[in-house]
């Protein structure tokens, strides 16, 4: 038996999602109803990955991260956070001049 969740008002923070099992992921908790927000370092992959789900309906931002940065991680996992919830459809600069979008 398959679960199924309902994810609706919930956010997934998602690494390694321009491919393979992160992009299935990504596609699985934003089909179960979450904002997702996809990090990767390949950044034409990230921004494809980011326009499927766009095109299939889902709330979806991206962010050029490398996870194995715990300072890197820190910020995108705040921007992900009740926190920063009034960042809205803006670019936002974070540490070392990445941005958020």
């Amino acid at each position: 038996m398959n679960p199924t969740y309902d994810l609706t008002g919930a956010v997934a923070f998602v690494t390694g999602a321009a491919s393979g099992m992160g992009l299935v992921t990504a596609f699985a908790e934003a089909g179960a109803g979450a904002a997702v927000t996809l990090t990767d370092v390949y950044d034409d992959a990230l921004d494809a990955a980011a326009g499927a789900l766009r095109e299939s309906g889902h709330r979806v931002s991206t962010v050029h991260r490398d996870v194995s940065d715990e300072d890197q991680v820190a910020a995108v996992l705040w921007l992900c956070s009740p926190g920063a919830s009034y960042v809205v459809g803006v670019a936002l600069p974070v540490d070392g001049g990445y941005t958020a979008r």
